[in-house]
């Protein structure tokens, strides 16, 4: 199970081509602007593609990387 995290410009976007995925378990420190343009794109979003299974996350947002 992988969960997926993007930006959008609006809370209701859907994934684009750029994303991190992150498989169960997995940790990972990554810049935002990995994830695109954060002054154009506001929302973090977050999309667990397995409609069984839940999954859980924690984002932490480190200051002055």
């Amino acid at each position: 199970m992988a969960i997926l995290f993007y930006l959008s410009d609006r809370k209701t976007g859907t994934i684009g081509s750029v994303f991190i995925k992150l498989e169960a378990g997995e940790e990972k420190t990554i810049s935002i602007s990995e994830l695109g343009d954060a002054a154009k794109m506001h929302f973090l979003m977050v999309s667990n593609p397995d409609l069984i299974n839940k999954g859980e996350f924690i984002v932490e947002f480190l200051a002055g990387r």
